[in-house]
């Protein structure tokens, strides 16, 4: 997570401060909600951030929080961060979601992790669009590095053999919020936006 007063600069013609404040709060909790409902062991949850208030919305929560490390050097090197924390504690695969997934449930999550595991390296979520990730599971040793940017969904897709990919396409990871017209549909489809 970016931040709380700091994400969805993108949607500044939109949305005030105290708007995007409010929004990236919604997002971060409902995320976490989800998350802590979804039946993965709170202790085994994690958000990234340097935030603290993100990563208090999180503990209050009772989800484990990793301060990103200093100085930031944005996402990518965050969620390896994360990555290298979680396989130093013997996990076994990794799931990363970003917190802009509106339409993120208990049942999506339980999809994703339980009934889409196959024991391959790396199992993709792209976007509407089929140009960004919206969610990765992440073998053990999967993969060691993230390519989340522009056109991020065909660059993870590179890193490993077409063997070792899973691509999976639910409707409820498609749509983040980045945009004014992502916010738009996003509010159009669930409720509290």
């Amino acid at each position: 997570m970016r931040g709380i007063g700091a994400g969805k600069t993108r949607l500044a013609a939109m949305l005030d401060n105290t708007e995007r404040t409010r929004l990236n709060r919604q997002l971060l909790a409902r995320t976490v909600a989800v998350i802590a409902g979804s039946g993965i062991p709170p202790r085994q949850c994690v958000v990234v951030s340097s935030c603290a208030r993100a990563l208090r919305i999180a503990g209050d929560a009772g989800i484990s929080t990793l301060r990103e490390p200093r100085p930031r050097r944005g996402l990518n090197a965050a969620v390896r961060h994360a990555m290298d924390t979680a396989r130093r504690q013997g996990a076994r695969r990794i799931l990363i979601l970003p917190a802009d997934l509106p339409l993120l449930s208990r049942r999506v999550v339980g999809r994703l992790v339980i009934r889409r595991w196959d024991g391959r390296r790396l199992t993709l979520a792209p976007d509407r669009a089929g140009e960004g990730t919206n969610a990765l599971l992440v073998a053990r040793r999967g993969i060691s590095d993230f390519l989340f940017g522009a056109d991020s969904f065909s660059k993870h897709c590179a890193l490993v053999t077409p063997e070792a990919l899973s691509v999976c396409r639910i409707p409820e990871l498609m749509l983040d919020i980045d945009t004014a017209a992502d916010l738009g549909r996003a509010r159009g489809v669930s409720n509290g936006l």
